[in-house]
């Protein structure tokens, strides 16, 4: 339950990161922080399954 508080604040800040790092493209911004959420899942699993 906490993983998934901890997530979904992490998700949120970085959402709304995104929109005001780049206020003129917010599109853009919300799929760096999609995209950084994205690696960091793919490199992180593979390190926690062993």
């Amino acid at each position: 339950m906490l993983f998934g508080a901890a997530y979904i604040m992490v998700t949120g800040v970085y959402l709304v990161w995104g929109v005001t790092a780049l206020p003129d493209r917010p599109a853009t911004g919300l799929m760096i922080g999609f995209l950084t959420i994205a690696i960091g899942q793919t490199a992180g699993a593979p390190l926690l399954a062993f």
